[in-house]
């Protein structure tokens, strides 16, 4: 059961990901484009969105979901940055473009949220983590050729 629980929690924060990957490309596009240094950094930020969001379901690796939770928290911090303070010179301020600011707090918070659930879920030693999902299945060594 709890690695049903696991999954699906994986799929949500995967879902999270992808939504703060799409959010960020329309912020790009609509209003951060000319942007000199947060321009880009929006663009990166969708483009490894989607590719961890997707690397994760099809590997369900834990050192990708925690891949996944990093980028999301960096993300977080640095809006936070960019409301209270200024991120690279740039100050955000409102609600931002459409109320954007309110759905990417929410989306990136998901998607952490979630993925850090996944993990606990999985009850996945350490040293385990950092094998490969192939490498977990049994081989048997009375087997020829191998």
């Amino acid at each position: 059961m709890r690695r049903r629980w696991s999954l699906v929690c994986l799929v949500l924060g995967s879902a999270g990901m992808a939504a703060s990957g799409a959010i960020h490309l329309q912020l790009w596009a609509t209003a951060y484009r000319e942007a000199a240094v947060i321009g880009p950094l929006f663009l990166l930020d969708a483009v490894f969105s989607w590719l961890i969001a997707l690397v994760l379901l099809a590997s369900r690796h834990p050192l990708v979901a925690a891949a996944g939770i990093l980028m999301e928290l960096g993300a977080i911090a640095g809006l936070a940055l960019a409301t209270t303070t200024a991120l690279f010179g740039f100050h955000e301020s409102g609600a931002g473009v459409g109320g954007q600011i309110a759905a990417a707090y929410g989306t990136e918070s998901l998607a952490a949220v979630m993925l850090v659930a996944s993990l606990a879920l999985r009850r996945t030693r350490p040293r385990e983590m950092l094998r490969w999902s192939v490498s977990a299945r049994a081989v048997d060594p009375n087997k020829p050729g191998r």
